[in-house]
């Protein structure tokens, strides 16, 4: 077992990336931010584009497991909406599109209940929370095998 270290802090105030950058001439420095600013967003970037290609994966077959599937569309949508920008996710997928997404990635007996629910006036403004959290009401219902779930 090797030995640990304690934590020291600095008693300068100023962490050690603060004490070499603050040595550097200025154009140095700017060059070193710029190039950690690039590898922050590219990181953001690959992260964003797993996510929506794991969304796009995301499908369901008859006799899966919906709700575990609904809870990972979920997971997954607000990973994205963490790490993108809104102005950014609306030009990807605004919420309405991806209530869309949901509904077509759930079997063919989900097709009444989802007309049904898109048709709804009184749910058209839903957010995608709110939205799945109707599946899962149905899906309980058709579970506990209650003759009136759609």
């Amino acid at each position: 077992m090797s030995p640990t270290r304690a934590f020291t802090p600095s008693t300068s105030g100023t962490n050690d990336r603060t004490e070499a950058t603050s040595t550097m001439p200025n154009r140095l420095r700017n060059n070193a931010d710029d190039i950690t600013k690039r590898d922050v967003q590219k990181s953001v970037t690959e992260r964003l584009l797993d996510f929506m290609q794991e969304l796009d994966h995301l499908r369901v077959t008859e006799g899966d497991d919906i709700i575990t599937h609904l809870l990972a569309l979920e997971n997954t949508w607000e990973h994205i909406n963490l790490i993108c920008p809104k102005d950014k996710l609306d030009a990807l997928m605004t919420d309405d599109l991806f209530k869309i997404h949901i509904a077509i990635s759930l079997p063919p007996s989900w097709k009444t209940f989802t007309s049904t629910l898109f048709d709804d006036q009184t749910k058209d403004h839903l957010n995608v929370h709110d939205f799945i959290t109707e599946y899962i009401r149905e899906c309980e219902k058709r579970e506990a095998g209650d003759e009136e779930a759609a």
